[in-house]
């Protein structure tokens, strides 16, 4: 599932596993869509007319429960239930589609005004929805980068509001301190907590756009060079790593 930047905690998992369509621990366009991607992408399965017939069974049944989710007003499982269509039109090859529909996938994000961290108060709890929605977020911006870095995509722009957000509320900085001084180190870790406790799937969206900063540094060609390279991961202490 991460490999296709989802991320559904263990409960989630299990509906998957079950093949549970009831819609009550998890939507079953996720079931039909995890299909038609596993089907698809199957080494074991060959292109006889009834593995082509299952996979354009799961595909209809994920296309058609996609538009249950558009007809509700829920705009984070919009998001997250087009993230999956968007890896599926990476995997397929259909890049010229997936440009289109990152587009879309912007716009639900500025329509939803979804954010990494809420703007005021105590930033939530670490439970499994905060980090479904983050891995929603964080992938937006790891695809059209990695369609720019790997696949001679245009210039990332789509997603640069959701990536300032990003760098400002996950960049995690080094931060030295004495074992002495406990009070600090408790503060340093509950302010920049580490990234793989949030979802590992921002590590990822965490490295490609180091890739990208170094990319444009390093090219005597570019034409923007303004990245941002201040973007460290871990608190660093005396004693331990984070």
């Amino acid at each position: 599932m991460s490999k296709l930047g989802v991320y559904f905690g263990m409960e989630k998992q299990g509906a998957l596993f079950r093949g549970d369509t009831s819609n009550t621990v998890v939507n079953r366009y996720f079931l039909y869509g995890f299909q038609a991607i596993g089907t698809h992408l199957s080494e074991v399965l060959d292109e006889s007319p009834v593995v082509v017939r299952l996979l354009a069974r799961y595909a209809q049944r994920a296309w058609e429960t996609l538009i249950e989710i558009y007809k509700t007003g829920d705009q984070i499982l919009k998001a997250k239930g087009l993230l999956l269509y968007l890896h599926a039109l990476v995997v397929k090859g259909y890049t010229s589609g997936a440009q289109l529909y990152i587009a879309k996938m912007c716009e639900l994000i500025d329509e939803g005004n979804l954010q990494f961290l809420p703007v005021y108060g105590r930033p939530p709890e670490l439970s499994d929805q905060v980090r479904e929605d983050a891995a929603v977020l964080s992938q937006t911006i790891y695809l059209e980068n990695y369609l720019y870095l790997a696949l001679d995509g245009p210039t990332p722009v789509k997603t640069a509001k959701i990536e300032r957000e990003f760098r400002q509320d996950f960049q995690v900085r080094f931060i030295r301190c004495g074992a002495w001084d406990c009070e600090l180190n408790d503060l340093a870790q509950r302010a920049y907590p580490p990234l793989l406790d949030i979802c590992p799937l921002t590590m990822r969206t965490q490295g490609i756009l180091l890739v990208r900063d170094a990319t444009l540094v390093l090219d005597p060609h570019s034409t923007d060079r303004k990245v941002d390279l201040n973007v460290s991961i871990g608190v660093v202490t005396d004693s331990y790593y984070l």
